[in-house]
């Protein structure tokens, strides 16, 4: 075996070794959810959007975006960012789905502690952020 074939051997090797690594990059990046790899990009620079985060299961969804996106209030181009730290629940992803929220309402799978996922929904220019809070009466 000369040098061509050591040559060849290591290349091989490097082709294995990278093969695997890039495998194994794949199976990483699948195992995050769509919703972890996104981010809210504004449509203009006109474009308004409020952050919603806290405890999104402790009211109806529904409701909230029925008046957060209320024709009263004038608001033209709002987007509403919700960022929670678990996949949508069953009830965001019907409002994900309605065809009357679909274009405003981004879902991300985030931590509101995270800068990186604050970067993410775009927290230093939301007009609002709204934390929702779970009210316990006795």
């Amino acid at each position: 075996m000369g040098l061509r074939g050591v040559h060849t051997f290591l290349l091989h090797g490097i082709v294995i070794l990278f093969g695997c690594k890039l495998t194994f990059s794949f199976v990483s990046f699948n195992k995050q959810s769509v919703y972890a790899r996104a981010s809210f990009y504004p449509k203009t620079s006109k474009t308004t959007h409020v952050l919603v985060c806290g405890d999104t299961r402790s009211s109806s969804l529904t409701e909230f975006f029925q008046e957060l996106f209320h024709e009263d209030h004038d608001i033209v181009n709002l987007y509403a960012v919700v960022l929670q730290p678990d996949a949508p629940t069953y009830e965001m992803l019907q409002i994900l789905r309605d065809p009357v929220y679909s274009l405003s309402v981004c879902y991300l799978e985030g931590n509101v502690l995270n800068e990186k996922d604050l970067k993410r929904a775009k927290a230093s220019r939301a007009k609002v952020i709204i934390i929702v809070l779970l009210l316990w009466f006795v």
